[in-house]
C-alpha cells in the first residue's frame, strides 16, 4: 500500500498495518499505542480505508469519553448495522441477548448474563467471517464502555482460526481490558513514537506549505517531541507570524490547554521571573539563577512545583515538559525577554551562551554583539556543533553592520556553516543574495564565489554550477579570484573531463608559479582535481601528486576549516582503481571523523561513496544500509541530490527491485530531462541497463548500454572502473548476437588493464571473451576465459562479480554438454547470488540449471501459491501495479514472482505465460 494521502513519517507503521490487514503476517490482532495527538486515529482510518478497498467487511467503533459509561455502546456501533444478517443464525438465548443489547427488543423476564451476550457477539463475528474477511476495529479502546470491551475481549480470545482480524488503538498509559486481552504472542503491537526530524519537516511542508529555518525546525521538533498535532499547531503560529528573525522565540499556540493553559499565567510574578530565566538559560543550575535573581529560589520555585510546571532536580531547574518552558517564554513580552537575556549574559562564563544572550538582548544592529556571536559560531564549529555554528553565524550577520570586511567574513562563514549543516539550498541563498562583491578583499571574494559554485552544484547539479562559473569568468576578476573560479568549475565539470582539465590547467597556470604566494587551500584543491582527472581519464592514481595535496592542506591556517580539505574525499578514487579495501578504510575514516564533528556534508559524501564501494564489493546489505542513512539525512533537511537518486536506482537494479529503478528514472527524466553525460545520468543508465539485462531483455539492455558507452566516451571517462558498465555492455552485445562489438568492448578492457594494471578490467575482459567464445562454440577458449574471470574477481574481493562469472562458466560447460560440471557451477552461482541478495541473477542461474538435463530438477517447476496467484492475474491481463494492488504486495514482489514463474514454466513473455496457463487449465 502506498502511504495514504496526508500521512507523513509513518511509512514503517503503514507497512505493518498493511501487512496485517492483508493477511501477510500471522498476527490475528494489532494494537496501536500512542500519546494524544501522536497519530493513532490517522493510522486507524488508513487501515479501515485499505481494508474496505480490499473488499473486507469492516466493523468499527470509536471510544468516546462522554460514552465511556454508556453500557454496550461499543457493541451497538460494531454490529448494529449488520445484525439482520446474523441474528437468525444465533441460538434463541444468544439472539435475544444481542437484540436486547442493540435495543431492538425489550429484555425478557430473565436477564441475559454477560457471558451470553459475549457468546452471541462471538458467534455473530464468526458468521460474518464465513462470508469473507472481516476486520473489527476499535479506536480509543480506553474510552469504550467496559461491558463492550469485556464482550469483545471474550470473543477475541476465541476467534483463532477464523478470517477475523482485530485492530485496536489505545492511549499510552491508559487501562483497557480489550487491549490487555490482545497482549499475547498472536498480537502485533505498534508503539507510535514522535515523528523524526525529517518527517516533521515534511509534515509542515505538506500540511502548511511551511519550510522554517533549520533552527526553528529543530526547536519545534525538540519542543513537540515529534507529536504531529502539536507540531502543526506550532507550525500555524510560525506561518501566521511570517519570516522569522534569528532572535525570535518559538511560538506556542494558545489552544494547547494542557501545555499552556492558565497554570503558567496564574503563577506569582517572582515565579514567572525565575521560570523565564530558567527557560532562557542554556544551563539552568540553581547557583547561576540565585546569582542572577539575588535571592533564594525556594519561595519562587514552590508554586511551580505545586502546579507541576517545573521542579528542582539535583541543582537544576527542570520543566515537566519542553512545551512548559516554551510557554513561559512565549508569555513574556519582547522587552522582558531582552532584559532577561542581558542579565543572563552578565552571569554566563561560556562564550557561546554569552554570545547568544548578548545577541538576543539588543534591539538594533550592534557590532559588539555581532563580533561575539561570530566568535562563538567559529568556536561552536571547532567543537563539532555545526547546527549551533550556523545559528550563531546567522545572528552575527543580522547584528553586524553591512559593507564591512567583518560582515563579509560573517556572510562567508554563514554560508559555509549552512552547507556543512546540510542546508546547501540556504547556503546558496545567502551567497546568491549578496549584493555584489564590490569592496570585498580578493581572498574573501574568491572563497565566496567558490562556495557559491559549490552550493549551486549541490542544489542544482553540475551543469548549472559550470554555467554559472563560466559566466563569472567573463567578468573582470583578479588573478586570485579567477584561479579559484577556474578550480571550482573544474571540480564541478565532471560530465566533460576534457573541459574540466582545461579549467584546472588554467587555475594552475595562475597558482602554481614560484612568484605567486598562492592560497594553499586553493592550490591543493586544483592539484587534487588534477589527481582526480588523471584517474577518471584512465591514467591511474598519481600518488606523488596526492602526497603534495596532503602537504599543502597541512599548511591551511587555523581559521580555515578542516572540512575545506579535499584530500580526504580523494578516497573515493581508490574504488575506481580496484583498491576497494583502501577506499572502504579511508571512507570509513572520513565518515567517523564527520560523525564525530557533526559535519553533515562530510558524512553524506562518505556514505554516498561507501554505497558504491560496498556495491562493487558485493555487500548489497551494507550498501543499502548506507543508502538508508543518506536518505534520512536528506529527508531531514528537505533536500534532494540527483547523484543519490541515481545510486539508489543502481543498488535497486542489483537487488532486482525493478519498481524503484523505473520510478527513479521517470522522476529524474521528468525533472531534469535527458541527463546526458552528467555522472548521475550515467549511473542511472547503468541501473536501467543492468535491470534489463537481469530480466533477460537483451535488446533493451543492449540499446541502453550502447548509448551509455557513447556518453562515457563523450565525457572523457576512460577509466572503466568508474561506472563498471563495459562488461555488462559486452554481455548485452553477445545476447543480441553482435559478437564483433562485444569483442571490441573486451579489447578496450584488456588494453586498459595492460596499460594501468587494473585487475577488474582484465577480469571483465575475460568474462566478455568467455561469452563470445561460447557463442562461437570455441569451448576451450570460453572455459579458459571464464576460469580467469572467476579467479580475477575472487582476488579483487568482488563476490557478486565472481558469482556472475561462475554463472558464465556454468553456461559454457552446459553448452559443452559437460552436465555434471555445469550443474555444479550453476548451483554454486545460484546459491551465492541468493546469499548476496541478487535475486534476479539467482533466477537466471536456476533457469540455466533447469536446462542442464532438459528439465528442471524435481519440484523446481512447481509454482508456489504466491507465484500461482500472480501468474493467474498476469494471464488475465492485469498490469504489475494492478496485481500488486489486488494482492496487497509491492510491485517489486510481483516482478520477482513473475521472474520465478517465467523460469519455472520456461516462458519469456506474458503471451506465452497466458498460453501456458491456459493449456494447464485445459489439462486440469
Amino acid at each position: 500500500m502506498q502511504p495514504a494521502a496526508g500521512i507523513v513519517g509513518r511509512e514503517r507503521e503503514l507497512a505493518q498495518i498493511t501487512a496485517f490487514v492483508s493477511g501477510a503476517t500471522p498476527a490475528r490482532a494489532l494494537v496501536v499505542v500512542g500519546a494524544a495527538g501522536i497519530g493513532k486515529t490517522t493510522l486507524w482510518e488508513a487501515a479501515l480505508a485499505h481494508a474496505r478497498a480490499a473488499d473486507m467487511r469492516v466493523l468499527a467503533a470509536r471510544g468516546d469519553v462522554a460514552e465511556a459509561k454508556l453500557s454496550l455502546a461499543g457493541v451497538y456501533d460494531l454490529v448494529g448495522a449488520v445484525a439482520d444478517e446474523v441474528l437468525a443464525e444465533l441460538p434463541p438465548p444468544q439472539r435475544s441477548a444481542l437484540e436486547a443489547a442493540l435495543l431492538r427488543s425489550e429484555p425478557g423476564r430473565r436477564a441475559h448474563g454477560p457471558r451470553t451476550l459475549a457468546t452471541a457477539l462471538l458467534n455473530a463475528l464468526r458468521a460474518l467471517a464465513k462470508r469473507g474477511p472481516l476486520l473489527v476495529a476499535v479506536e480509543d479502546a480506553q474510552w469504550l464502555d467496559r461491558s463492550s470491551q469485556e464482550a469483545l475481549a471474550f470473543a477475541a480470545r476465541r476467534l483463532e482460526n477464523s478470517a477475523t482480524r482485530m485492530l485496536v488503538t489505545v492511549r499510552t498509559g491508559s487501562q483497557s481490558p480489550l487491549a490487555e486481552t490482545l497482549a499475547g504472542p498472536d498480537t502485533l503491537r505498534v508503539e507510535l513514537a514522535g515523528l523524526s526530524l525529517g518527517a516533521t519537516r515534511r509534515l509542515l511542508s505538506q500540511r502548511l506549505d511551511l519550510t522554517p529555518p533549520r533552527r526553528l525546525l529543530l526547536a519545534t521538533h525538540a519542543a513537540t517531541q515529534g507529536n504531529p498535532l502539536f507540531t502543526l499547531e506550532i507550525g500555524r503560529q510560525l506561518a501566521a507570524r511570517g519570516p522569522a528573525q534569528a532572535n525570535e522565540p518559538l511560538p506556542i499556540p494558545e489552544d494547547l490547554p494542557s501545555l499552556v493553559g492558565l497554570r503558567v499565567a496564574a503563577l506569582p510574578e517572582g515565579t514567572r521571573e525565575l521560570l523565564l530565566a530558567a527557560a532562557l538559560s542554556a544551563r539552568a543550575d540553581a547557583e547561576t539563577l540565585r546569582t542572577l535573581l539575588g535571592r533564594s529560589l525556594d519561595d519562587d520555585l514552590e508554586p511551580a512545583e505545586r502546579e507541576g510546571v517545573a521542579f528542582l532536580r539535583g541543582d537544576r531547574i527542570v520543566f515537566a515538559h519542553p512545551l512548559h518552558a516554551a510557554a513561559v517564554v512565549d508569555a513574556a513580552t519582547a522587552a522582558e525577554r531582552r532584559r532577561m537575556h542581558g542579565r543572563l549574559a552578565a552571569v554566563s562564563d561560556e562564550l557561546e551562551e554569552q554570545a547568544r544572550h548578548i545577541a538576543l538582548s539588543v534591539e538594533v544592529r550592534d557590532e559588539r554583539a555581532a563580533a561575539t556571536a561570530h566568535a562563538a559560531a567559529r568556536d561552536a564549529l571547532s567543537r563539532g556543533a555545526v547546527t549551533a555554528a550556523a545559528e550563531l553565524a546567522e545572528l552575527a550577520v543580522e547584528l553586524g553592520g553591512p559593507g564591512s570586511p567583518e560582515q563579509a567574513r560573517r556572510l562567508l562563514d554563514l554560508a559555509a556553516f549552512l552547507r556543512l549543516a546540510g542546508e546547501p539550498a540556504r547556503a546558496h541563498e545567502v551567497l546568491a543574495g549578496t549584493a555584489g562583491w564590490a569592496g570585498w578583499p580578493p581572498a574573501l571574494e574568491a572563497r565566496a564565489r567558490g562556495q557559491l559554485l559549490l552550493a549551486t552544484y549541490w542544489s542544482d547539479g553540475a551543469t548549472a554550477a559550470v554555467e554559472l562559473g563560466e559566466r563569472m569568468l567573463d567578468e573582470d576578476l583578479s588573478d586570485e579570484v579567477r584561479a579559484t573560479v577556474h578550480t571550482y568549475v573544474g571540480g564541478c565539470c565532471e560530465f566533460d573531463l576534457d573541459r574540466a582539465a582545461r579549467h584546472v590547467t588554467a587555475a594552475l597556470q595562475l597558482l602554481d608559479r614560484p612568484e605567486v604566494d598562492a592560497d594553499p587551500g586553493t592550490l591543493a584543491h586544483a592539484l587534487g582535481l588534477q589527481v582526480r582527472n588523471g584517474v577518471l581519464s584512465g591514467g591511474g592514481l598519481d600518488s606523488a601528486l596526492l602526497s603534495r595535496v596532503v602537504e599543502l592542506e597541512g599548511r591551511l591556517p587555523p581559521e580555515r576549516f578542516a572540512t575545506e580539505a579535499l584530500s580526504p574525499y580523494l578516497a573515493v578514487l581508490h574504488k575506481h582503481v580496484d583498491d576497494l579495501e583502501t577506499s572502504r578504510r579511508l571512507l570509513k575514516g572520513l565518515l567517523d571523523e564527520a560523525t564525530d564533528t557533526g559535519n553533515d556534508v562530510g558524512e553524506t559524501v562518505a556514505r554516498m561513496h561507501l554505497v558504491l564501494t560496498e556495491l562493487w564489493g558485493g555487500d548489497l546489505a551494507a550498501a543499502q544500509a548506507h543508502l538508508s542513512r543518506v536518505d534520512a539525512r536528506f529527508e531531514e533537511h528537505g533536500s534532494r541530490n540527483v547523484f543519490l537518486l541515481a545510486v539508489r536506482a543502481l543498488v535497486a537494479a542489483h537487488t532486482g527491485d525493478a519498481s524503484t529503478v523505473r520510478a527513479v528514472a521517470a522522476a529524474l527524466e521528468e525533472e531534469h530531462g535527458a541527463a546526458g553525460a552528467e555522472v548521475y545520468g550515467i549511473y542511472l543508465g547503468a541501473a536501467v541497463g543492468l535491470l534489463e539485462l537481469s530480466l533477460g531483455r537483451a535488446e533493451a539492455a543492449d540499446a541502453t548500454y550502447g548509448a551509455l558507452l557513447q556518453l562515457v566516451e563523450a565525457g572523457g571517462h576512460r577509466e572503466p572502473g568508474i561506472f563498471r558498465v563495459h562488461a555488462n555492455a559486452g554481455e548485452a552485445a553477445v545476447a543480441v548476437g553482435d559478437l564483433e562489438r562485444a569483442e571490441r568492448i573486451a579489447d578496450t578492457l584488456a588494453t586498459h588493464a595492460d596499460r594501468t594494471g587494473h585487475r577488474w578490467s582484465a577480469a571483465s575482459a575475460d568474462r566478455v571473451r568467455a561469452l563470445v567464445a561460447a557463442a562461437r562454440s570455441d569451448t576451450g577458449a570460453a572455459r579458459e576465459h571464464a576460469e580467469r574471470a572467476c579467479a580475477g574477481y575472487e582476488a579483487l574481493g568482488m563476490p557478486l562479480e565472481r558469482a556472475r562469472a561462475v554463472l558464465v562458466a556454468g553456461l559454457v560447460e552446459r553448452r559443452a554438454r559437460r552436465r555434471g560440471r555445469a550443474r555444479q557451477l550453476l548451483e554454486e552461482a545460484a546459491r551465492e547470488l541468493d546469499r548476496l541478495g541478487a535475486g534476479l541473477w539467482a533466477e537466471r542461474a536456476r533457469e540455466e540449471l533447469s536446462r542442464v538435463s532438459g528439465r528442471a530438477p524435481r519440484g523446481a517447476r512447481e509454482l508456489t501459491p504466491a507465484e500461482t496467484r500472480v501468474v493467474e492475474l498476469a494471464a488475465d491481463g492485469l498490469a504489475n501495479k494492478e496485481i500488486a494492488s489486488r494482492l496487497y504486495v509491492t510491485v517489486h514482489t510481483v516482478e520477482l514472482h513473475l521472474s520465478h514463474a517465467y523460469a519455472k514454466l520456461g516462458v519469456r513473455s506474458r503471451a506465452q505465460l497466458a498460453a501456458r496457463v491456459g493449456r494447464s487449465a485445459a489439462k486440469d
